[in-house]
């Protein structure tokens, strides 16, 4: 079987000459090959559309009947791959034929006529059918090369063939012909030849017939050729003649003959050659009457007309069910002649023409049945054609035009749906209401109205339709067609084909990622369109239905364009063809993107260019620059406006400072708090008392002090000139009078001349003592070492306090005194005369002593106020803030002023047993503790106070001592965050006495007027300063002053540092500092100013240590300088202002309010502080003369009224009191609660007398409250109001009417008499100082607050001072002492041995006051003076000696008066008196005795260092000598030895870390030590310097090498980073649930586990040891990873799956630790800088990057390979490779997770301590607020789209992979470590910086995202091509990521500046928790939950509506406001700004 064409092959006729190759080919098989000829369907047709499918497979198969599809597809554009330059014609065009659409059962067709020909001649002559014989005879032919031949020559030309039967092989006589041979010429040329021959040669045409013989074509036109004589005789049948030759003959162009002999010729039958008006034309008609309609046929021979009459016969269907007829009158035969196309085509020679009538609307077919020629020949064929005749809107006959009728679809009344029918020539119809989805049985076809059935469709919403719309598909028996479709709606107006369109693609994984925008739009025309903007070239398809209900595409209805014809192509669901419509060319200038539109009747698409490149390019750099722009324009605004010196021209704002005042409400609110009306209240009461209270004064018969008290104190030479001001007058009839009782250790005795180290808190007691005349005030003082107190008299001896520690009992003597309204209770022992004068406090606050000596004090307070019965307790700091807890369950109204709530009084509660050796030292149940004291893993007393407050008085009565204080303690300290706020009871000028009115301060400044005498007069008062001084005497130099201590505190190392420069700069400025050096910083401060007394003799003047000053150096200096850098108020400044000088400074705390110069601190940092500073002194010395003066005279002006502070102390004190009482109403079961935390500590009983229940019984007046301190007491207070005045003077007290009765532990029987103590041992060499720690010679001060000395606890950053305050340097000691506290001196253990053997000895006479020891005698330790001494090599020993009643030290061992006993006490039955020996003993194992060293530089290397580097000194290289820089660096290196003596390393030399600039190069400075010379004492310097213990043991195996360092990261910090690296926070959480377009279930599980484990891991956090928190989730990775590489051993793909689905799950368990990672990390390094912080948040930051950044690689990767068909899973595709790496990892994990949890550091192996109201105080936090709405917002609007965000990065089909891991390392490699590097080290100046920065980015991820997400940066054509474009894009979107890391970084610092690592480590799971569930919501309901959504249009689109979109500015909004509210929350709450 032979053929030209079959099904799989492309059709002859649609190429270039196709059809006249399709013949001769069909010549040859049919007629010269033997055997079966095969034909295609529709090749007699010559059907030529090729079905465009690929280009390596060209084909058609169009079908016979009508069919509108092969139209529509009809233009065949692919190509073809196998045949070169395929000449494809008319398949490029069939789309524009309609006749494609008709009926190709044509039987006039010529190619139809020419097959029947042949197979006609295959019928006459039997060789043609059968003949076995072929030769060939000649071939006339020369080679050619085609293209693409590759060298293979092409024969063309003539060919010469016999055909006949195989002679005595076949006999083939039976038939008329049947052994004709047949000659058949054929050529394949491609144009008509006529060839020549000579007949004589041999190349000539030599015939198979003999010579003579005429021989004629079968073909037509049946031409006839008389042969000549050839050269050959072939004798063919046995002839002997000559065969013929033929002399010339044409060949038309791939023309054939077949040649007989004439006489042989047979006559063809009669064919039908023409029909008109065609086969199945249509006609229109739009009336269906019965029309008339000619037709005609044409013949290829005469033919017989009646026989052709009679042959046809009509059919018709129609809806009048009559068919059409002949009209036989109309009959018109004729013959014609016609010229005809293709070879061997049989002409037209014969037409009938007739009229058919009745011809109705519908299809009509005529059949010629044997029609009959003129000869009688008859055709043999029954040939049919079709007509159709109807109305454009019928679709059986037009079906182009009525595919819609918006007639076709009505309802009736009762809700039911018809369709009307026009479809004439139908037969059946069926129809569907969902699309073509399904269809209804088939119906006979009528005209009229059908009823439909109900709708039956089940989808998604976005597959839903609005309206109804039905398909009527009708089918005709004589078409032979169901080809013809009808559409109609009801309620819609546009006519449509389809439900809805969506384009799918690449682009959005064909539809498994319905995020993207992919919804075509209907237009007006019926045309859907969308824009298109993909990376070019690339590829789309359209899908009628979207995604189905089972969340998978769909593809019953997918439409591609196969050929490029730009109309859409259909191919089966199962097809493996490619059918996609390529948009191949990008679009041209200056559009960015197409238009995909598509006409819904005919499927035809046009690409129409849209968008714009210009907005692309102005987006491009918007996007790139905006963030950074906007960052950097923050940062200088924030420079701008908070950098900015303050020059104070007025000085303070009254209006201004009193808005933060201790009250919130209206002052008639607090009027109505004591009962008074609105117009005569308390406050207007008080107001009055005060203003005349001098009175009072003046008629005291006690001690008259001198100055202010007097009138004549009142006189103030103010700049020369005399202001008299009004007396403080005190009406004579007061108001209620109040019992008001303070305790401090700083206070003055006026009658006795005891003055202790009077600070701002001294004064401000003091003040309370000279200014509340109309209060009785008791003040608790303790006697200290050093001072002399007077001889008690008999009256003033007290009943000696018992006391309870370590659940011993111990006493304190007790004595009152006198002064005015002033009781002063002096508490007398050892423990409190171990202090100084100058030292009142003790040196640390975390040891045994001072817990001991706070012990104590807080009992004696608690056990006066027991006694006295005050109605408000004022507690002034930390010192006393215990007290109020021994009286529980009973309370009384307290009062808390803030002086420096720096220092807290800390002692560490790591563990069970430091909390209970804790608990017990200070006497107090743990259950107290834990309610009131305990602060996390802190003893906190000032946490005391506060939580008295907050439970007793609804937190109020918290206060600052300046406007500012207030705020900025509360914001600081979290003890404070449980408080509602914490208000302002500003500090007054103790001098400024006069009466006060609110405005006056404004007012006086506002008037006040330069006296020019005083001008004149202050330069000689300078040059008397000068004198002094021994300054160059000069009156018009500029003179700065510094008095004060010498402290980092106080600024003193910012003038050493600043002023070289300062000097060289102006020649005429000189310098004074005066005062004691109190720490590091002040004692370099001192090298530093002596170096520069030697630089510049005659210009500075310094004098370290405490100096009485004469005035003219307060009045002839020209400036004060303040450089502060914490100070609660600041009366230096007034003080200094007052006498003249004006004040440059620190504008901070209480500072700024005095008209000078002031300058903001916004950073810590020295260098930030030295440039503000030098900017505030320059801005001075610039100032003119003028303005200095009217400065001076403003500041003599300035009004800090005492009356004022009394005023608002009384309205704080009364309110405090109301509070109290409210609060006292509540139930009885609240006193039962607290009544449970008063049980003291096994072995111990509570001080106290007995309580009972239920208030006082006694009447208590008006205004005032007495505390019930037990119903049973029967002792009163002479402060009793009803007590009332001696006469006209002060009220006293006499200690003969205070008569308590003693505590019940004064008399237990199970107390032994005990020795009191006349000395006790020295302290040890402990190194943390406590507030006033002297470190320097003569420490004292007169001038300011409270001293701020020692280490306080670093809140920032990575402090962790609520979670382990304590921890130290790498603290990994378990259970390792350090050095011992005690001396074991024989004495100590003599004592002991007394104390243990129960040794009576009597008491002194005179119990109530004890006297210091004079120096001759310091070294007596014993009541002998044969004991020997014994002294610490730190600390001198004590001085402690009890006092005769001459009031002079006995020099005798046992004082003369011991063995007289107290007059109300029994000496043998009192307990001892309390001392720090007899508590700690000989016991080395306390807790608190394991003391964290710290750095003092105790053997003065660091200094000796510090002083050569100085050698060369000079106003350029100040800076790089910066003292705080020096002590850094110092710091660094001594813990870098500290650290290498714990590991077991040999002691370090010092001096190595330090380089002196001496010139252009830098030099090592030499050793400070020889390394020779500390071989011999490093033991002694680890004990020394580093309390370790003798037994100290170092770290061994993985404990040592946790710690081992790379770099500054400790190895066990590096794993907690992997930890925080490898784990996904909230928003992230899309990276676990797998690439785009998995389910939303999924993502909800995960989210859900994420959520769950957080709160999960949160409690382990809070119950366990944090190894477990940080060593678990290494586990969970571990099992995930393990879960993996089992994978490949389940059976089945579900199987495996769910195994993965495991491991997501158990990953997020994991990750969901990862806050925890950040949270801990770095755990034993709280105090490091701001600029490491940086750079470890950078790096880990960095790396998190690179590590999702290559997830998303791989992901990226997989993803193109599963589009391409590929088996991605490793789990089958390398089941090995998946095990191996699975176990591997998971080996790993697990590994890190052991080596966590046996190597981590000692810090993480306690529990977090408990946290009273931790939530209400985290939550009170705005920051913690602000934090909480940025994880909502951002996770709400940008957690969704977050993984395809990551893949646009990996998504460019023209970037290899490598190539974007490339340019991934340059920008979070190369970029961001110059980012890292850059930030790091402008932090180190400006902490704030990142977080600023941070802030003013904007929204750089959402920024990101708007170009990765929206689609606007997948093509950028201006960038240069393809990969330019690729790169470009990827590029912005790495820069912005880099921006996006660069704020984490920034956010993550704001945490740090502003929370404490225990409420970050909350706050962050708290954050995790309602990430994730905010996460789920977004994936439910946000406007972008599946994709870009309105969130991110793509505006270069269209940028009209995608700014119009209103989701775009509100997801814009919340991003940018959380940049505003983290502005305003994060300035006020830092931690760390003063």
């Amino acid at each position: 079987m032979f053929g030209v064409v079959n099904h799989d092959v492309f059709r002859w006729p649609g190429i270039v000459n196709g059809t006249e190759k399709n013949l001769l080919g069909l010549f040859i098989v049919t007629l010269m090959l033997p055997g079966i000829p095969c034909l295609a369907w529709g090749e007699e047709q010559a059907n030529y559309v090729l079905e465009s499918t690929a280009a390596n497979y060209v084909f058609g198969r169009a079908p016979i009947t009508s069919s509108l599809a092969w139209q529509l597809h009809g233009c065949y554009k692919v190509g073809s791959v196998k045949y070169a330059n395929f000449p494809v014609d008319a398949a490029l065009y069939g789309c524009e034929d309609d006749n494609i659409s008709l009926d190709h059962r044509d039987p006039s067709h010529p190619m139809r006529n020419i097959i029947k020909r042949m197979f006609e001649m295959r019928e006459s002559y039997p060789v043609l059918n059968d003949g076995y014989y072929l030769q060939q005879l000649s071939n006339h032919t020369h080679n050619i090369y085609l293209p693409g031949s590759n060298g293979t020559p092409t024969e063309t030309g003539m060919w010469s063939v016999l055909r006949s039967s195989w002679s005595g092989v076949q006999n083939l006589t039976e038939t008329a012909e049947g052994d004709q041979s047949v000659w058949l010429l054929y050529s394949n040329d491609n144009r008509t030849v006529e060839h020549h021959f000579d007949c004589s040669k041999n190349d000539s045409l030599v015939s198979p017939f003999v010579k003579g013989t005429t021989v004629r074509n079968l073909f037509a036109p049946y031409e006839e050729y008389t042969l000549e004589a050839g050269p050959f005789t072939l004798g063919f049948d046995g002839s002997t003649k000559p065969n013929g030759c033929l002399t010339k003959i044409a060949m038309d162009a791939w023309g054939y003959k077949a040649l007989v002999p004439t006489k042989k010729f047979i006559k063809p039958r009669p064919v039908l050659t023409e029909f008109f008006p065609g086969h199945d034309y249509r006609l229109w008609s739009a009336v269906d009457n019965g029309d008339t309609v000619h037709v005609s046929f044409g013949f290829s021979v005469g033919m017989d007309c009646d026989s052709i009459s009679q042959s046809i016969r009509i059919t018709s269907t129609t809806t009048h069910s009559s068919d059409a007829a002949l009209d036989l009158d109309s009959v018109v035969c004729s013959t014609t002649n016609t010229t005809t196309r293709w070879v061997g085509e049989a002409a037209t020679a014969f037409t009938y023409d007739v009229d058919l009538h009745n011809v109705h609307h519908g299809i009509h077919q005529i059949s010629i049945n044997n029609a009959s020629s003129s000869d009688g020949d008859s055709t043999g064929a029954a040939d049919s054609v079709l007509f159709r005749v109807g109305d454009f809107d019928n679709p059986m006959i037009f079906p182009h035009t009525a595919n819609y009728s918006r007639s076709l679809l009505s309802k009736k009344s009762d809700g039911s749906l018809y369709v009307s029918h026009n479809a004439a020539g139908a037969d059946l119809w069926r129809y569907s209401l969902n699309f073509g989805t399904s269809y209804s049985d088939w119906n006979t076809y009528s005209e009229g109205d059908s009823k439909l059935a109900p709708r039956v469709w089940s989808g998604t919403s976005a597959q839903a339709w609005d309206g109804e719309h039905v398909i009527v598909q009708y089918w005709s028996r004589k078409a032979g067609s169901s080809a013809h479709y009808q559409h109609g709606d009801l309620d819609w107006s546009r006519p449509r084909t389809f439900p809805n369109l969506w384009i799918d693609g690449p682009f959005n994984q064909f539809g498994y990622d319905a995020g993207l925008q992919n919804q075509m739009e209907l237009g007006a025309n019926s045309t859907w369109s969308i824009d298109v903007l993909l990376e070019w070239p690339a590829q789309i398809l359209v899908n009628a239905w979207g995604i189905n209900p089972d969340g998978q595409p769909d593809r019953t209805r997918v439409y591609g364009d196969l050929d490029g014809d730009h109309v859409l192509d259909r191919v089966p669901p199962q097809s493996l063809v490619t059918n996609m419509v390529n948009l191949t060319d990008p679009p041209p200038s200056p559009s960015l993107a197409y238009k995909f539109e598509l006409n819904d009747s005919d499927l035809r698409y046009v690409a129409v260019p849209t968008g714009s490149r210009w907005i692309q390019l102005v987006l491009y750099f918007l996007l790139g620059l905006i963030p950074l722009a906007t960052a950097a324009g923050a940062t200088w605004t924030y420079l701008g406006s908070f950098y900015a010196v303050k020059f104070n021209e007025f000085g303070v704002n009254e209006k201004k400072a009193r808005l933060s005042s201790i009250f919130s409400r209206k002052r008639t609110r607090f009027q109505s708090v004591e009962g008074g009306t609105s117009g005569d209240g308390l406050v207007e009461k008080a107001e009055r008392w005060v203003n005349r209270g001098s009175e009072l004064f003046q008629t005291r018969k006690h001690h008259q002090p001198s100055g202010s008290d007097t009138a004549e104190g009142n006189a103030a030479t103010v700049f020369g000139a005399t202001v008299r001001r009004p007396m403080v007058t005190v009406e004579m009839t007061p108001p209620t009078r109040r019992n008001v009782l303070i305790a401090t250790m700083e206070y003055d005795i006026e009658d006795w001349g005891i003055k202790i180290k009077i600070g701002g808190l001294g004064v401000m007691a003091q003040l309370m003592g000279k200014h509340l005349t109309h209060h009785n005030l008791l003040w608790v003082v303790p006697c200290v070492g050093e001072v002399d107190y007077p001889e008690p008299q008999e009256d003033e001896l007290a009943e000696p306090i018992q006391i309870t520690i370590l659940g011993n009992s111990y006493h304190v003597r007790v004595q009152t005194h006198v002064l005015r309204n002033i009781t002063f209770i002096l508490l007398d022992a050892p423990v409190f005369r171990k202090q100084t004068k100058a030292e009142p406090y003790p040196p640390r606050m975390d040891d045994i002593e001072s817990a001991i000596y706070y012990s104590a004090w807080n009992q004696c307070i608690a056990e006066s106020i027991k006694r006295y019965r005050p109605d408000i307790y004022h507690i002034n700091d930390y010192h006393g803030a215990a007290a109020p807890l021994y009286l529980l369950p009973d309370t009384l109204p307290c009062a808390l002023s803030l002086h420096n709530a720096e220092f807290q009084g800390l002692w560490p509660m790591r563990t069970g047993k430091e909390r209970d050796e804790v608990c017990k030292v200070y006497n107090l149940s743990p259950e107290v503790v834990r309610e009131y004291v305990q602060f996390g893993e802190v003893f906190n007393l000032l946490h005391a106070g506060a939580s008295y407050l907050r439970e007793h008085q609804n937190g109020f009565g918290a206060v600052g001592v300046s406007t500012k204080y207030g705020k900025r303690s509360y914001a600081r300290y979290p003890i404070f965050w449980r408080l509602s706020r914490i208000g302002a009871l500003p500090n007054p000028d103790p001098s400024d006495i006069a009466a006060w009115a609110q405005g006056d301060a404004t007012a006086l400044a506002e008037e006040a007027t330069v006296d020019p005498e005083y001008e004149a007069g202050r330069a000689a008062t300078r040059e008397e300063a000068q004198r002094w001084a021994g300054l160059d005497v000069d009156g018009s130099a500029e003179l700065f002053v510094f008095v004060g201590r010498w402290s980092m505190q106080k600024g003193v190392d910012l003038i050493a540092d600043v002023f070289p420069a300062i000097l060289e700069k102006h020649p005429k400025t000189q310098l004074i500092c005066v005062g004691p050096v109190i720490d590091l910083y002040g004692k370099f401060a001192a090298i530093k100013l002596e170096r520069m007394m030697k630089k510049y003799p005659g210009r500075v003047y310094s004098n370290p240590k405490f100096t009485a000053l004469p005035p003219c150096v307060f009045s002839g200096a020209e400036f004060a300088l303040i450089p502060s850098r914490d100070e609660p108020f600041g009366l230096v400044a007034v003080e200094f202002g007052r006498k003249g000088a004006i004040g440059v400074g620190a504008r901070v705390g209480g500072l700024g309010q005095m008209p000078g110069w002031w300058y903001t601190i916004e950073s810590t940092s020295s260098a930030h502080l030295l440039q503000q500073f030098k900017g505030a002194i320059d801005n001075a010395l610039a100032s003119k003369v003028e303005t200095r003066a009217i400065l001076r005279a403003r500041s003599s002006r300035q009004r800090f009224p005492v009356a004022q502070w009394v005023q608002d102390l009384e309205t704080l004190q009364s309110t405090a009191i109301k509070r109290h009482q409210k609060h006292a109403k509540k139930p009885k079961q609240t006193r039962k609660r607290l009544s449970k935390h008063v049980s003291a500590p096994a072995g111990a009983q509570p001080v106290g007398l007995g309580i009972e229940d239920g208030p006082s019984s006694e009447v208590q007046p008006s205004g005032t409250t007495t505390p019930s301190y037990g119903a049973h007491q029967t002792v009163r207070s002479s402060f009793s109001p009803r007590d009332g005045f001696n006469g006209a003077e002060t009220p006293t007290v006499s200690a003969r009417h205070a008569t308590p009765i003693s505590s019940p532990a004064s008399t237990r029987p199970n107390t032994p008499p005990l020795p009191d103590w006349s000395a006790f041992l020295p302290l040890s060499a402990g190194t943390r100082f406590g507030p006033g720690a002297q470190t320097g010679p003569d420490v004292a001060d007169e001038d300011t607050d409270t001293d701020s000395i020692g280490e306080a606890l670093q809140y920032f950053p990575g402090n962790d001072f609520i979670g382990r305050a304590f921890g130290g340097e790498e603290d990994y000691i378990d259970g390792q002492g350090r050095l011992s506290v005690l001396s074991d001196s024989p004495e100590g253990m003599e004592l002991r041995d007394h104390f243990h053997d129960g040794i009576e000895l009597s008491r002194p006479s005179t119990p109530g006051i004890l006297a210091s020891r004079p120096p001759s005698v310091r070294s007596t330790l014993m009541p002998s003076d044969n004991a020997p001494t014994t002294a610490s090599p730190s600390r001198p020993s004590s001085s402690y000696q009890p006092i005769t009643r001459s009031g002079h030290a006995s020099g005798d061992s046992t004082p003369r008066d011991m063995h007289n006993p107290a007059p109300h006490s029994p000496a043998l039955l009192r307990p001892p008196m309390l001392s720090n020996d007899l508590v700690v003993g000989e016991k080395k194992d306390f807790r608190l005795q394991k003391v964290d060293p710290f750095f003092t530089d105790p053997r003065q290397d660091y200094e000796t260092a510090f002083a050569r580097q100085l050698q060369d000194l000079d106003g350029r290289n100040t800076y790089d000598t910066t003292i705080e820089k020096f002590i850094t660096k110092s710091e660094k290196d001594w813990f870098n030895r500290l650290r290498g003596a714990k590991m077991g390393k040999t002691s370090t030399p010092v001096g190595s870390i330090f380089r002196d600039k001496t010139g252009p190069g830098v030099t090592v400075s030499p050793l400070v030590h020889d390394p020779t010379d500390d071989a011999d004492d490093s033991d002694e310097e680890t004990g020394q310097q580093f309390l370790l213990p003798d037994d100290y043991k170092p770290p061994t195996g993985i404990r040592k090498l946790a710690l081992r360092r790379l770099g500054d990261w400790p190895l066990y910090s590096l794993l907690l980073a992997l930890g925080q690296v490898i784990s996904a926070n909230s928003y992230q959480i899309t990276l676990l649930t797998g690439q785009v377009g998995e389910t939303a279930t999924k993502l909800y599980i995960i989210a859900t586990i994420y959520l769950v484990t957080s709160a999960a891991w949160w409690a382990v956090y809070r119950t366990l040891k944090s190894i477990w928190v940080l060593s678990l989730p290494f586990v969970f990775f571990g099992l995930a990873f393990f879960l993996i590489g089992m994978a490949p051993f389940v059976n089945g793909i579900q199987g495996k799956n769910w195994i993965q689905q495991v491991a997501a799950g158990l990953y997020a368990a994991a990750s969901s630790s990862g806050s925890l990672f950040f949270a801990l990390n770095f755990g034993d390094q709280g105090g490091a800088p701001v600029r490491s912080w940086v750079f470890r948040a950078s790096i880990i930051q960095g790396t998190q990057q690179l590590y999702i950044s290559f997830l998303w690689c791989w992901g990226a990767s997989q993803a193109k390979l599963n589009d391409a068909g590929a088996n991605t899973s490793l789990v089958v595709s390398s089941p090995a490779l998946t095990t191996t790496l699975g176990v591997l990892i998971a080996v790993l994990m697990w590994s890190i997770g052991l080596t966590l949890f046996f190597g981590l550091p000692e810090y993480y192996r306690q529990k977090p301590g408990y946290v009273p109201g931790f939530l209400s105080g985290v939550f009170r936090r705005k920051i913690v607020l602000w934090f909480f709405i940025m994880v909502v917002m951002q996770n709400f609007f940008l957690s969704a789209p977050y993984g395809r965000n990551w893949l646009y990065l990996w998504s460019s089909q023209h970037l290899p992979i490598w190539s974007v891991a490339l340019l991934v390392l340059l920008f979070f490699v190369v970029v961001w470590a110059g980012v890292l590097h850059y930030a790091a080290v402008l932090s180190k100046r400006h902490s704030w910086l990142m977080s600023i920065f941070a802030m003013g980015l904007g929204a750089p991820r959402w920024c990101q995202m708007l170009w990765g997400v929206s689609g606007v940066g997948l093509y950028v054509p201006w960038a240069g091509g393809a990969i330019g474009s690729a790169i470009a894009g990827r590029s912005l979107w790495l820069w912005l990521g880099v921006m996006d890391s660069l704020q984490n970084v920034g956010f993550g610092m704001i945490m740090l500046h502003t929370l404490t690592r225990f409420h970050i480590s909350f706050v962050l799971i708290l954050a995790q928790a309602l990430g994730s569930i905010v996460t789920m919501a977004a994936r439910g309901f946000a406007p972008d939950n599946l994709g870009p959504g309105p969130v991110f249009p793509n505006l270069a689109l269209n940028i009209l509506d995608g700014l119009g979109n209103a989701w775009f500015w509100v997801a814009l909004f919340c991003q940018l406001l959380v940049n505003v509210l983290g502005f305003k929350f994060f300035r006020k709450e830092q931690l760390s700004k003063p």
